[in-house]
């Protein structure tokens, strides 16, 4: 995939969440079932988005008659004799640089964050055909590591597909006369389910699971006949349940969308939203089967502590429910009282929602973004050494580099935006979300072009040719990124400008520009193009884009000739894939730029296959804008609405107005055409100017690390959650709690101290093994247990630490006064405050290995210990009765004396 449609794709996710999250937010508020079908959708149109991204429609495009006029000076191409190679290269003259005055930041910020992983120029030499190439850049090796995880997550998702069906055919049905087949037809009956339901019984789980859809059956574990008759009938009544709403189906979209989108936030809280609403529908359609919701909830309890410690391995427990999802119905059965409706939602309310998500994202899916410039054909792209380089003057890279067979390409232009006024706060912004280590080396501002060229779908890797601003930037990258190959297997450099391994190839074909090529399934090994192409048809519509800022191609024809059948079938076969997929199999090619230099302007050319599907196209365009200009206005008092419950800041209220500001005038200005067998779609904003797009721009980069810290919180609450729930099974299990530290007495006489987060790794999902593994009669630090300590269960990791972090985040609050008072382990009776009251976790951020028996001490005579988390304004603090709160930093010092005390007989009225 390209790595500019990979970031504009991000951009598209995003966008389109936020609103779908809200939407989500106002429909769970009129109807609980509403908001499950939300989330639903959200994610199936997540996976649409994703498809649109490298497809040609729909497409409001930028562009600009003017630019195009200085882009066409820009490129003549000139022969000149390398002396140092003994070869011919052909480099374009330079265009004098843009006026400053003319640039839009609207179009500058979204390209530049677009660009944050495209290409630059390439030169071709006789001496080496091989090391000919395309430009890599610290973009370039972000950009690879998001391919490589979603190729790996794809696989996991189809690895654990594969897994279910597996352990349903190695599962056994049950007999005709089992009591479950007779409760499972009686519940039927009563839920009016006609579909044919199996029944069987696998000695690989140990929770109940509902599989398929067109056929479903109910895997039971084989401890299911220890189960009493009420745990029976509840277990099957909430498997029933998911059968009946077709849950199963929208799971495997879920997770097909957050493996595709893992790195995202909001597709994960879209994800899990949906899995609550789900089993909270699933759980209240059950009590209604069961009769009694306190005899179910004691039904389902019982279950929970007798269920083992097991969990599947590979991606199949994404698939198949754990213990974990078991204790957590529990505690969301507990909370969630009036929360679930027993009405039913018509199906017309569920058509509106749909089709009003669809709309969106259609109008999102739309928003796109182009590069620009291009070469004349057979000629590479070299930058002249007498001109001072700019941004705006630095040649762009020609269509040579492009097969015959390309699919997509996409060409982005970062720095000749960020140099434009009024964006130079947002270049500070981009290089701040850069990992740090990329950063030293390369800012987005020294990045002239990217250009990602995707062919031989699917067996090939897509080609990346990166072109720096000043070949000092070029040589920084170049030196870090060899740096880092030399490390890797197979690591050669076959000349001075060619350094390769056994997974990549990186050539420095002219001092500004590098190319990287990753090495796919194919033996071709992404192979140059030959100097003599024949022409492509869209080859003359992406010449005359070649002045904007971004341009992209899709060549759908061939898209579909390297698709199989099958993967045809599942593209356009699905809601809501349904409406538009004639629109992409009757489409040929399609070219898009985006121009921001002179306002916002989009431009797009789509190819038909006939007239009346380009008159088709453009139809359905017009009337989908002008359904999404009717809901503009309402959407806004919506947004709007939503914004100020959460309790944002007033410029979120402003970045909500600025984005339905460009939406309304886009669906009103936006002018869509039919003209023989193309469909062509032009935009010009008329009201945005470089200061609002500046200022638009600048709001959006903190809403969406908004969004990333709001789901780090809400994970490491959930972390917080799942040890409060294994502390408390830890209490019911021996009836005390584990004290802080518990020692291991030795038959010297000698003890050994070990942590309370090591002593309930057995009521852990996934833990039990690892306790098996921990030595009790030897320190936290010792070799064998040092091992122990690197397999550190994420749970005891905050999601903002480094991955590779063995420091716990989550510690007890150990003294006399407090819960963790004594060697034994506290009774609930000796909290006599309540243990409601009483603060018996909290989240710290301390250099502290998760097997050290190390905690947070205190007294209430000493000073009060520093309580900073890891998240801004305050930590999140777990309390006795498993409740888990945000504690503001600027909490009053009694007051959270009061809550870490457990009997000093001061209660906190809530």
């Amino acid at each position: 995939m390209s790595t500019a449609i990979l970031i504009w794709c991000v951009v598209q996710v995003t966008l389109f969440a936020l609103v779908a999250g809200v939407v989500y937010l106002v429909a769970r508020r009129l109807h609980a079932s509403l908001g499950s079908i939300t989330a639903s959708v959200s994610l199936a149109l997540v996976l649409a988005l994703t498809a649109l991204a490298a497809s040609p429609w729909p497409r409001w495009e930028l562009n600009s008659p003017d630019r195009a006029a200085k882009a066409a000076a820009a490129v003549t191409p000139n022969v000149e004799s390398d002396p140092e190679e003994g070869s011919t290269v052909v480099a374009p003259n330079v265009a004098e640089p843009a006026d400053d005055s003319m640039l839009s930041p609207a179009l500058a910020a979204w390209s530049a964050f677009a660009d944050a992983l495209a290409e630059p120029p390439l030169a071709a030499t006789a001496a080496e055909p091989e090391a000919a190439s395309l430009v890599f850049s610290w973009r370039t090796a972000a950009r690879w590591l998001l391919i490589v995880c979603l190729v790996v997550g794809v696989l996991r998702f189809v690895w654990g597909v594969w897994v279910v069906r597996s352990l349903v055919n190695e599962s056994s049905a049950l007999g005709d006369d089992d009591a479950a087949l007779v409760l499972l037809a009686d519940l039927q009956s009563q839920l009016g389910v006609s579909t044919p339901i199996e029944l069987r019984q696998s000695p690989t789980i140990a929770t109940p699971a509902t599989v398929g859809w067109r056929r479903p059956t109910i895997l039971l574990p084989t401890r299911w006949r220890d189960w009493t008759a009420s745990e029976l009938k509840a277990v099957l009544a909430h498997e029933l349940a998911h059968i009946a709403a077709r849950d199963y189906r929208s799971w495997l979209i879920a997770r097909l969308a957050v493996a595709v989108h893992f790195y995202h936030p909001l597709v994960h809280w879209l994800a899990g939203r949906l899995q609550m609403e789900q089993e909270l529908a699933a759980d209240a359609m059950a009590v209604r089967l069961v009769g009694d919701r306190q005899n179910y909830l004691h039904s389902l309890a019982s279950l929970a502590l007798a269920t083992p410690q097991h969990r599947l391995s590979g991606p199949a427990r994404t698939l198949i429910p754990g213990r974990s999802l078991l204790m957590r119905r529990v505690e969301m059965l507990r909370e969630a009282k009036g929360r679930t409706s027993s009405k039913s939602i018509s199906p017309i309310t569920r058509a509106t929602a749909a089709v009003c998500l669809a709309v969106v994202a259609v109008a999102v899916a739309g928003v796109r973004q182009v590069a620009s410039g291009q070469d004349a054909p057979g000629a590479v792209a070299e930058e002249s050494p007498t001109i001072t380089p700019t941004p705006a003057n630095v040649p762009r890279i020609g269509l040579e580099v492009l097969p015959d067979n390309t699919i997509y390409a996409v060409s982005v232009r970062p720095a000749e935006l960020l140099s434009q006024p009024g964006f130079k706060d947002l270049a500070q912004k981009l290089d701040d979300v850069v990992p740090e280590s990329l950063r030293k080396q390369v800012s987005v501002s020294q990045i002239a072009e990217v250009l990602v060229v995707v062919y031989g779908f699917p067996r090939d890797e897509p080609r990346f040719v990166v072109r720096f601003v000043e070949p000092s930037a070029c040589e920084s990258f170049v030196a870090a990124l060899v740096d880092k190959m030399t490390k890797a297997d197979g690591y050669t450099a076959p000349s001075s400008t060619v350094w390769q391994t056994k997974d990549q190839r990186l050539t420095k074909v002219d001092p500004q520009t590098i190319v990287l090529d990753h090495f796919g399934r194919s033996d071709a090994r992404n192979a140059l193009p030959p100097a003599v192409q024949s022409k492509r048809e869209w080859d003359d519509p992406w010449q005359q884009a070649s002045d904007k800022q971004l341009v992209f191609a899709f060549d759908m024809q061939r898209f579909w000739s390297q698709t199989s059948p099958q993967d045809q079938a599942q593209l356009v076969g699905g809601f809501p894939m349904q409406m538009i997929g004639p629109l992409l199999t009757d489409t040929k090619w399609c070219v898009a730029s985006v121009d921001a230099i002179d306002g916002l302007k989009i431009d797009a050319m789509v190819q038909c296959t006939d007239d009346k599907t380009a008159a088709a196209v453009a139809d359905t365009s017009k009337a989908a804008l002008t359904l999404i200009g009717n809901m503009v206005e309402q959407q806004r008092a919506v947004a709007k609405g939503e914004v100020s419950n959460l309790g944002l800041p007033d410029h979120n209220l402003a970045s909500v107005d600025a984005l339905f500001d460009l939406a309304a005038e886009f669906t009103s200005e936006t002018e869509i055409d039919a003209d023989g067998q193309q469909v062509k779609l032009s935009f010009a904003s008329q009201k945005l100017d470089a200061e609002k797009v500046a200022i638009t721009t600048g709001l959006l980069m903190p809403a969406i690390q908004a969004a990333g810290e709001a789901s780090r919180r809400t994970q490491s609450t959930n972390n917080m959650k799942h040890l409060m729930l294994a502390l408390l099974n830890y209490e019911s299990t021996y009836r005390h709690l584990p004290p802080a530290v518990v020692y291991e007495e030795l038959p010297d006489g000698t003890r050994v101290p070990r942590s309370w987060r090591v002593e309930i790794l057995p009521f852990l999902e996934g833990g039990a093994e690892l306790y098996q593994q921990y030595r009790r009669n030897e320190p936290y630090d010792s070799e064998a247990n040092m091992k122990v300590m690197a397999k550190m269960p994420t749970v005891f990791r905050s999601p903002s630490d480094d991955s590779s972090s063995t420091n716990t985040s989550y510690f007890a609050i150990t003294g006399p006064e407090t819960i963790f008072h004594n060697e034994e382990g506290a009774q609930f009776a000796e909290v006599t405050d309540g243990t409601s009251n009483t603060i018996a976790l909290v989240e710290s951020k301390r250099p502290i290995a998760w097997t050290k028996p190390e905690d947070i001490a205190y007294r209430a005579d000493e000073p009060m210990p520093k309580m900073k988390g890891w998240h801004p304004g305050g930590f999140i603090a777990a309390r006795v009765d498993g409740s888990v709160h945000f504690m503001m930093q600027d909490i009053d010092e009694e007051t959270l004396r009061w809550l870490i005390e457990r009997a000093d007989g001061n209660l906190i009225r809530h």
